[in-house]
């Protein structure tokens, strides 16, 4: 199996050539300075408003908490738009539910107008429950953040939406709209991403589980053993997650020319280095590359089948930890790396933020083989449910130890020479 995928692999080298120093062009100009989005933030409470008669999941309250990463001991209130006093009004306001069920004007303070059942921008009806959208005012003292519809994770938690740019519209996982609209008479500057993916993405090979989107640059593909292949991987994923591939909705994955244009797509900064990224559904590669495809794809049908979780230790963990199913000698490798490294595990690390883990690759192998013990001390059926809940630390705590106790745990029995049982 091994041998099949380099060979697949090292064809695919070949025919996908390139000119990887082509890059596109007509993006609006990004604000790196990510100044309005740290001014927001720069306060010691936030008043997320809601409308009258909606709740805020658990869930959700996790992702709107853990977005300002770098921001210790911040207070956020929930509050009804009714309950709101005129003191409020003065302090950083985060609007968050369907805008549609707002009953006051409140959203008059955006570009965004409400629809029934949705909202639209410049004449553009977004009324999908997918659909939502992110806007920081100009004083960055309050930000929109409202979705149509409950069943969907908050995809601007996971772009980092505001670092960049003033507005954000999705469907889905993607980016349909991003730039700036700064009211008061002047022009919006805006990334149709529609237009620009149209013109960018020339060849599209479809398969059972997957939509895979190639920059024009690439040379023509023979589509039949790599959709073979790529399916074939979600069955055996799913088959030793312990779930049926019923319900999951296909990966759409689009494989850039070079790691420039992969980030003007995503509106990440460009002090940041990715070379690929999952958002939900939706995956974005540098290049094409079976290892790092999968990976990614991984990551969409752990999302799909168990649920997400916002921790970058035991998503990365969890994603590493599947790939023991398909190869022993991958396990052996990461124990080989946590071995040496041992002393990187820390309670600090497995709670760390995406700054902190990412800093260093050997924390995908750290993080693997560690929830791999965990696991296979709780279950795999729990580990999920916990996953899902993003209450790994309290489901430690109900099976009889602290996070402190089991790290400390697994490194005393295998960060040294001790034998893996």
């Amino acid at each position: 199996m091994k041998t099949q995928l380099i060979i697949l692999s090292l064809v695919l080298q070949i025919a996908l050539h390139l000119n990887s120093n082509a890059q596109v062009g007509g993006f609006v100009s990004m604000d790196e300075s990510m100044q309005q989005l740290l001014s927001f933030y720069n306060t010691d409470t936030i008043i997320v408003v809601i409308p009258n008669g909606y709740e805020v999941k658990q869930n959700d309250k996790n992702s709107i908490e853990s977005f300002a990463f770098w921001r210790e001991n911040l207070v956020y209130i929930y509050k009804h738009e009714s309950a709101l006093h005129a003191e409020d009004m003065a302090k950083h306001l985060q609007l968050f539910g369907p805008a549609f069920l707002f009953e006051t004007d409140i959203i008059a303070g955006s570009p965004i107008k409400v629809e029934k059942n949705g909202f639209s921008y410049q004449g553009r009806k977004l009324k999908k429950p997918n659909d939502s959208f992110y806007y920081m005012n100009n004083e960055a003292t309050r930000i929109y953040t409202c979705r149509n519809g409950d069943d969907f994770p908050l995809v601007y938690n996971e772009y980092l939406a505001g670092g960049v740019y003033q507005l954000y519209v999705f469907n889905g996982s993607s980016i349909t709209l991003s730039g700036f609209d700064k009211g008061a008479g002047s022009t919006p500057n805006i990334n149709d991403m529609e237009k620009l993916r149209a013109e960018y993405f020339c060849q599209t090979i479809s398969s059972q589980f997957f939509d895979l989107h190639f920059a024009c640059s690439y040379s023509a593909i023979n589509s039949d053993s790599l959709a073979r292949e790529l399916d074939k991987f979600v069955t055996d994923f799913c088959h030793f997650l312990e779930v049926d591939t019923s319900g999951i909705p296909k990966v759409t994955t689009f494989i850039y020319s070079n790691r420039e244009d992969l980030q003007l797509f995503i509106a990440a900064n460009s002090n940041q280095t990715v070379y690929g990224k999952s958002f939900g559904n939706t995956n974005h590669n540098m290049h094409f590359d079976l290892g790092i495809f999968k990976h990614e794809a991984g990551h969409s049908i752990i999302g799909s089948k168990v649920g997400r979780n916002p921790n970058p230790f035991f998503d990365e963990g969890f994603r590493q930890y599947t790939d023991y199913f398909f190869s022993s000698e991958a396990y052996e490798n990461d124990l080989k790396i946590f071995k040496k490294n041992a002393d990187l595990l820390t309670p600090e690390l497995v709670l760390s933020t995406n700054n902190i883990f990412f800093s260093k690759m050997l924390n995908y192998s750290i993080s693997g083989v560690f929830v791999k013990y965990l696991i296979d001390r709780i279950g795999l059926e729990e580990f999920k449910s916990a996953y899902a809940q993003n209450n790994i630390n309290e489901t430690m705590q109900d099976n009889g130890f602290s996070l402190e106790y089991i790290v400390d745990e697994f490194k005393r029995l295998y960060g040294s020479s001790n034998r893996i049982k």
